[in-house]
């Protein structure tokens, strides 16, 4: 059906980041009309432009849409066309003014600018060969460090001062630091941090193991850090050109986290933020039952940051979840630590106002008035409203299935209804048949088998990080296994549901295994045998499930059958025909004009994207 290309992907667009408009001196007018539906409703060349480059953007390798020839750009304009007329059907039933929409469309406009914001400080950052070849040459050895960041020098040299006269660190940064993905957790980081600048290079590399450096200022000044070195690891041995693009974009995700926190604490201190009081104090000080009564309704504020709404609704739903407990456990919990619950609202406040901060920002930079904005902002909410006129216009309109559809896909596909006969098993593999052998003898004197073996691969990887190479995947046969899962009696080619393990029911290593296996009775504990991969192997037959024709009779089945047949009946020809003539019969009560010439120039401009 052609609604999927231009309509379907209307409703996904929240994944799709901003591209930018206008004509750049290609010499086109991009507000040219190249169809007029009506008076209603027109599509442009700039239109025209944006929805090709959104469906490249958003079609997989193998959908993408292609516009070789004008017949190819009257198709694609046809598509947009039809989805316009589908708009405007939906306006008529009244879908433009759904409650949930508007909040949809919301959300979706304050995504879109917080993403503008973003990108635009994202343009700014700029990494240089000599600063990814100095990251590759100091990372011949790393150093893991905690680190501690202060947006004032002040605070930067209070928190010093308190290292130095002996207060933990885990509770000094917690205290001090600004940096919230990792303040509670003593400012480490989970995967290895960088930061650009001779300064904070300097400082990391001098100090010892165990120790914190002394409060530095990072390059691009208004933020102050500390780090603490906790480990010397020997670093990498690719050559340069193989890390050299993850290492630009490590160390720009990094300048961006960075210059974000910068920015935001820059607008913090220029924005006007207004908090309503009255709803804050009934929160932290009163019974939240009652706050919710008062306050939680549509549109009630909790915090105006430069005109920017932060609803009440939005602070308040997602306290149960950030506590781990349920609004009545809550009132227990606030009166027995009031200043730990207090702490964590307003950081749940500060965190929802930096994001209407940077939609702040990008309204006060013009994006909202931006082309290509307000077509993502129509499209997302055309989108919704088309989706909703096809499920509850049309779909209606296709005649229920008949009781021998439900048969025949359940004849058509029986294998989808089967359960294989499969043994399961507990497997173990080690690099060296003396590993599996001491493994093995553990587990026949009766230690538990999963901790047994868990025990020496525990050990390998352990070992593995202390050599300084913890996310490098040696060669499959140097690697200890431990694991459970299925082995299927015969070999399958595809298993959507196949059980959990390294092979998913099936593949390489399953069917190696598979004679032995059925050899074997359950419980018992296979000897050691060698893998085709090298490795020493043996495992333990701890279940066996029978194969299972299952029926329509049940049913689980039985559902399973009808909503296969609904999806095929949906996808078949007859109702991609019964859809085309729906389109036609919508488009037909608009008077469509369409332009040859403007569509020439839109078909131009794309042949050169």
């Amino acid at each position: 059906m052609k609604k999927f290309i231009i309509v379907a992907a209307a409703a996904a667009l929240a994944c799709v980041a901003l591209t930018s408009s206008g004509c750049g001196g290609c010499g086109y007018d991009e507000n040219e009309v190249i169809a007029a539906i009506g008076d209603k409703s027109a599509v442009t060349v700039g239109d025209f432009v944006y929805h090709y480059k959104r469906a490249v953007e958003m079609a997989p390798p193998q959908d993408k849409p292609v516009i070789n020839t004008f017949d190819d750009a009257k198709d694609f304009l046809d598509d947009i066309v039809i989805s316009r007329v589908l708009e405007l059907e939906a306006e008529k039933l009244g879908y433009g003014d759904d409650e949930q929409l508007i909040k949809d469309v919301e959300t979706y406009r304050s995504n879109l600018l917080r993403e503008s914001a973003r990108g635009k400080i994202e343009d700014t950052i700029k990494v240089t060969e000599a600063e990814i070849l100095d990251y590759f040459n100091k990372n011949k050895e790393w150093r893991r460090v905690s680190f501690l960041m202060c947006d004032k020098k002040g605070q930067a040299d209070k928190a010093y001062a308190e290292l130095e006269a002996g207060k933990p660190w885990n509770d000094v940064v917690k205290k001090y630091s600004v940096f919230e993905q990792n303040k509670d957790q003593g400012g480490v980081m989970p995967e290895d941090f960088y930061y650009s600048g001779d300064e904070v290079s300097r400082a990391v590399y001098e100090a010892e193991v165990g120790k914190y450096t002394p409060v530095v200022e990072v390059e691009t000044g208004d933020m102050w850090l500390i780090f603490r070195v906790d480990k010397k690891v020997p670093g990498q041995k690719d050559e340069y050109a193989q890390v050299k693009d993850g290492i630009r974009n490590s160390i720009k995700s990094q300048k961006l986290n960075l210059k974000m926190v910068e920015h935001v604490a820059k607008l913090r201190e220029d924005a006007e933020i207004e908090v309503n009081r009255d709803a804050y104090d009934a929160v932290i000080n009163g019974k939240l039952a009652d706050a919710k009564e008062e306050y939680n309704r549509k549109k009630q504020v909790i915090s105006s940051v430069g005109g920017v709404p932060v609803y009440f609704e939005s602070w308040f739903e997602g306290m149960p979840l950030q506590f781990g407990m349920s609004e009545e456990t809550l009132d227990e919990y606030k009166s027995k630590e009031p200043e730990e619950f207090k702490k964590v609202m307003d950081d749940r406040l500060k965190a929802l106002e930096d994001d209407a901060l940077l939609e702040f920002d990008a309204i006060q930079s013009g994006a909202d008035k931006e082309a290509d904005f307000i077509r993502d902002l129509n499209r997302f909410r055309a989108g919704k409203m088309v989706d909703r006129i096809y499920d509850e216009v049309f779909v209606p309109s296709i005649p229920e299935l008949a009781e021998a559809e439900i048969k025949e896909y359940f004849e058509n596909h029986k294998d989808e209804f089967q359960d294989l006969e499969r043994a399961d098993v507990e497997f173990v593999a080690m690099p060296k048949k003396a590993e599996a052998e001491a493994v093995r003898a553990k587990i026949m004197t009766g230690e538990d088998f999963m901790a047994a073996a868990g025990e020496y691969a525990e050990k390998y990887f352990a070992e593995l990080e202390e050599k300084g190479e913890p996310g490098k995947e040696p060669p499959r046969a140097e690697m200890p296994m431990v694991d459970f899962f299925s082995v299927p009696r015969e070999p399958v080619a595809t298993e959507p549901a196949a059980p959990m393990g390294p092979e998913g029911g099936s593949g390489p290593l399953v069917d190696e295994i598979r004679p032995r296996v059925f050899k074997a009775k359950k419980g018992d504990v296979s000897e050691v045998f060698k893998l085709k991969d090298g490795r020493y192997a043996f495992f333990r037959y701890v279940e066996h499930s029978p194969f299972v024709q299952h029926t329509l009779d049940e049913e689980e089945y039985y559902e399973r059958a009808e909503e296969g047949a609904y999806r095929e009946k949906l996808a078949s020809p007859e109702i991609d025909r019964k859809c085309q003539a729906w389109f036609e019969e919508l488009r037909d009560k608009y008077a469509i004009e369409i332009d040859d010439g403007a569509l020439k120039m839109a078909y131009k401009k794309v042949q050169k994207l």
